[in-house]
């Protein structure tokens, strides 16, 4: 949970964890909030990583907010220099995880952590690949998508995320946003599908073919 304080010097973000555990966590400061503020510390002064999102929000990364208990922030407007990007092109790569986009399909066609590639490469798809199927049709006749677009939506030291926009059978557009965060060994995706309204039998499938043993 998330409240915010201001004066004229500074803007105080007091980050509460309710729940019986301490916790490290991703921030968003609404764009609303922001305004002219531009850096972020913490309740001992020292300067904190964050990064202006396209949205016009900042984030930063809470640590050890304790259990049942608040944590302050305080932003700035100082402005610090900030370097280090994780996206390029069709990769993110944040020194843990590396993401590959397959530029024709849109897919994770590599996901990898230190040597081991948690795509399987044999399989019928890879990773986030979308699948759709007339009917009772065989899973060789679904089709897949086309005309794909990869952009980067953000990029910083913090967050970095691509944006896959593609065709897909069934759908007036398809919506795939991957996204890494820096010192985070996770991957978050995020869907959207904009279906359109098809009455006959049809199913609309995304696999992920883990190289994963047992």
């Amino acid at each position: 949970n998330l409240a915010c304080v201001t004066d004229e010097k500074s803007l105080i973000v007091g980050v509460f964890k309710t729940c019986s555990w301490q916790r490290n966590g991703l921030v968003y400061v609404p764009a609303v909030q922001i305004g002219t503020f531009n850096s972020i510390s913490d309740d001992r002064g020292k300067t904190i990583l964050s990064q202006r999102l396209s949205t016009g929000e900042m984030i930063f990364l809470a640590t050890d907010v304790p259990a049942l208990a608040s944590k302050k922030y305080f932003l700035k407007k100082k402005k610090i220099n900030t370097t280090g990007m994780i996206a390029n092109g069709k990769t993110l790569d944040n020194g843990i995880v590396r993401v590959v986009i397959d530029s024709q399909t849109g897919d994770i066609s590599s996901l990898t952590k230190g040597a081991h590639e948690f795509v399987d490469t044999n399989a019928a798809c890879a990773l986030n690949s979308y699948r759709y199927l007339h009917g009772n049709e065989s899973p060789d006749k679904a089709t897949g998508t086309k005309n794909v677009k990869i952009s980067i939506k953000e990029n910083g030291p913090l967050l970095a995320s691509l944006l896959v926009q593609s065709d897909a059978e069934g759908c007036h557009n398809l919506s795939r946003q991957i996204t890494i965060i820096a010192g985070q060994p996770q991957v978050e995706i995020t869907n959207i599908v904009d279906k359109q309204a098809i009455l006959k039998k049809e199913g609309i499938h995304i696999g992920f073919a883990f190289n994963i043993s047992n």
